[in-house]
């Protein structure tokens, strides 16, 4: 089955279940959003992995269901325009900078922890090539005050991550260099946005600087190999691309959820399609050349592999119109629209979980990842989810599948995973336990082993050494409210 086809399936597929992916049981008596207030270990230096970011911004956009909560009580919209009006009005405008930051997050950190498993240490920039960060907290924390700022003055964004030091090795995905020559590069062309800005003639919000932008990233791209330029600049649409999974299983996991956790999602999904358009408009080389699919397009080229920015733009769309979540989630805006119920589930057909669609940049070619599973009763937990590369010259396979049981006993579960790539014959896997030992606290802890030789590994691991194995831990405490 070629690529057209399958796309034509996938999307026929989604769209002839609909009506039963928008059909929601209606809310449990005893159902209580599971808002969290977590501690985790992936909060701390040695320990932030993409997985505690994206499970991070999850417990945040829950927690933000609460604020949607709030102003719906506060306002209390009886007619329909008045909850259209609060729902695709008034809280976008209290909200929207909040959840652009967790995007904007998503993304930096994603490049920014290849840049770390690669052997250096990231830092964040602004557009006027400051560092406004060093580390993901301050990253977080200065992102939220541009993107609220921004929303009155016209904010300033990360656009890029940049190395500062090196460990001595190398890998498949770097040449071995030394970081000096970036570094100088961005202190240049800081000077020169320096200057510009104390020029009275020049409107300093208005400074564009598409060459220093293309050297900027010149500087770290010279010393990275076609699979390593793939590994970095598609590394940010990667980590996103995972944030809408894990929000598509924990609604899964969780029996449901409310329609806020849901408000990243489709921005997220959409991120190709969206830096497509914005290239389109541009319409010029230049704006192709400083972008990262634009980068990831020359770098794919030298590995053999035709996929222009276009197609990516196109092959993310045909993830977004061909998962499940997207065509159920008409329903549950139309649920909310006309009765104000916010909840919202996993699309279902009698346990059998609807696909979800995936698009991925890997270093083998882009990749399709299909995401569905099954539920016995409420609570066991079959997922599966089948990756395949379909464009390059390794068009491999590569299988994630898992089991998941929810005990009475205090709240507890067990999770385990397994993730096994044929092809290079790696594998990796997962195992977590949780429990709610009082009232509403929750803990979990767990480990995550991934292979460098995987699909999941090279998005993953915390290191790219020669090291095939690069385990990782999680550990959380929180309160339920």
């Amino acid at each position: 089955m070629n690529i057209k086809m399958f796309s034509y399936f996938i999307l026929g597929m989604s769209i002839s279940s609909v009506s039963v992916a928008g059909k929601s049981d209606q809310l449990p008596n005893n159902y209580k959003y599971s808002r969290s207030i977590p501690i985790s270990l992936g909060y701390f230096k040695g320990f932030t992995t993409n997985q505690s970011v994206s499970d991070f911004h999850i417990a945040l956009e829950k927690n933000s269901g609460w604020v949607f909560d709030a102003g719906h009580n506060w306002l209390k919209p009886q007619q329909i325009w008045t909850r259209v009006a609060y729902k695709y009005l008034i809280y976008p405008i209290i909200a929207g900078p909040f959840y652009k930051a967790l995007r904007i997050s998503t993304d930096a950190y994603g490049r920014a922890s290849r840049i770390q498993a690669l052997g250096g240490r990231a830092r964040y920039l602004s557009n006027t090539y400051e560092t406004y960060a060093a580390c993901y907290w301050k990253m977080v924390l200065g992102n939220m005050w541009k993107t609220y700022k921004g929303a009155v003055t016209g904010g300033v964004e990360a656009i890029d991550v940049l190395p500062t030091t090196k460990e001595d090795f190398t890998s498949e995905f770097r040449k071995d260099f030394v970081i000096g020559p970036v570094v100088a590069n961005t202190a240049a062309i800081k000077a020169k946005v320096k200057d510009l800005r104390e020029n009275d003639a020049v409107d300093a919000n208005k400074v564009v600087l598409n060459d220093e932008v293309r050297a900027l990233r010149d500087g770290l791209d010279g010393y990275l190999t076609a699979r390593g330029k793939v590994l970095v600049r598609a590394a940010g649409y990667n980590a996103r691309m995972e944030h809408t999974r894990n929000i598509e299983d924990t609604l899964w996991y969780d029996g449901g959820g409310h329609l806020a956790q849901l408000s990243n999602h489709t921005m997220n999904k959409l991120a190709h399609t969206v830096d497509g358009i914005g290239i389109f408009f541009q319409r010029n080389e230049s704006g192709q050349q400083n972008s990262d699919l634009g980068r990831i397009e020359e770098a794919y080229k030298d590995m053999g592999i035709e996929l222009t920015w276009k197609e990516m733009g196109i092959y993310g769309a045909v993830a977004f119109l061909g998962s499940a979540e997207f065509w159920g989630r008409f329903f549950e805006e139309v649920d909310y629209i006309s009765s104000g119920d916010a909840y919202v589930k996993a699309p279902e057909i009698h346990g059998f979980r609807l696909p979800n669609l995936g698009f991925y940049l890997t270093t083998q070619g882009p990749s399709y990842q299909i995401n569905t599973g099954y539920r016995f009763g409420q609570d066991l937990f079959f997922p599966l989810a089948v990756e395949f590369v379909f464009k390059g010259p390794n068009k491999m396979v590569e299988l994630t599948a898992g089991v998941r049981k929810h005990f009475a006993w205090m709240g507890a579960y067990l999770h385990g995973e397994i993730t096994a790539n044929p092809h290079t014959t790696a594998f990796g896997g997962k195992l977590a336990v949780g429990i709610k030992p009082i009232g509403d606290m929750f803990a979990d802890v767990g480990m995550q082993i991934d292979h460098i030789d995987t699909l999941r590994g090279e998005r993953n691991v915390c290191s790219l050494k020669e090291d095939k194995w690069c385990p990782s831990v999680f550990a959380t405490v929180g309160v339920l409210f």
